[in-house]
């Protein structure tokens, strides 16, 4: 399958697997709730807010907006998931790529992932630099 970005319509739970797996692999249960997550993310896409691409078995979702502090457009990779078929294969990147290329066609000047600590942290470690980014902020969490 090639790397396609997805319209609203198409961002729909036949992408679940994908995302369970993950949910699973990360041990966060509060990960992915589909009656949740997919309206909210199709919303956001119609109100151009967010875009989503696809391959066989991964999938990556990304925020364009201002950043708060400086008003500067910038590109957040919310999400950045694949099943353990798609590692391995150059799938995962060309969608990486794909939102970069995106970022650029949006006029941002910045581009941020998100990442589990978690998942793959040393694959994290070393793929991260080879794109040319830097580790920029942690984000610690608590449950409630």
């Amino acid at each position: 399958m090639a790397i396609k970005e997805l319209t609203p319509e198409e961002f729909d739970e036949r992408f679940a697997p994908i995302f369970l797996h993950v949910a699973a692999e990360s041990g966060d249960p509060w990960r992915y709730n589909p009656a949740h997550f997919h309206p909210v993310w199709q919303n956001w896409m119609r109100l151009g807010l967010a875009r989503a691409w696809a391959g066989k078995d991964c999938i990556l979702g990304a925020l364009f907006f201002p950043d708060t502090f400086s008003g500067v457009k910038c590109g957040y990779v919310h999400f950045w998931h694949s099943l353990p078929t798609a590692r391995g294969t150059g799938a995962p990147m060309r969608l990486f790529k794909a939102f970069e290329q995106a970022a650029r066609e949006e006029g941002c000047k910045r581009t941020f992932s998100m990442a589990y600590e978690t998942l793959n942290p040393s694959n994290l470690r070393a793929v991260y630099p080879r794109l040319g980014y830097s580790l920029h902020e942690t984000i610690f969490s608590k449950e409630l």
